[in-house]
């Protein structure tokens, strides 16, 4: 169980179940997190148990989707592009800061 993106691809690369918890850009506090997790244990077991080969539980504030790993790979490595772009973006926006020459 994680929400790291890296993990998610690791266990894609080796063929490994994952549940991805994706608070989708708010982390979850201890107060969501917790009932999150433990009011779907069951579900997810059993999802785990019934599928056929290694799957990924994609786990959102209300539901969960059954994805296999390279479409949650795909998803991650997405939303790891989009985040690299906003971070760049953002940079770009910042006034640049105090030079040794302005004191």
């Amino acid at each position: 169980m994680t929400s790291n993106h890296d993990m998610i691809i690791l266990c894609a690369e080796e063929n490994e179940s994952v549940i991805w918890i994706d608070p989708r850009g708010r982390q979850l506090r201890r107060t969501e997190f917790v009932p999150l997790v433990f009011g779907r244990d069951e579900e997810w077991q059993e999802l785990l148990a019934s599928a056929d080969g290694a799957i990924c539980l994609h786990v959102l504030r209300t539901k969960t989707e059954v994805l296999s790993l390279d479409r949650a790979r795909h998803l991650v490595v997405q939303r790891m592009r989009r985040l690299r772009e906003r971070k760049r973006t953002q940079a770009r926006r910042q006034p640049p800061g105090p030079t040794l020459d302005g004191m």
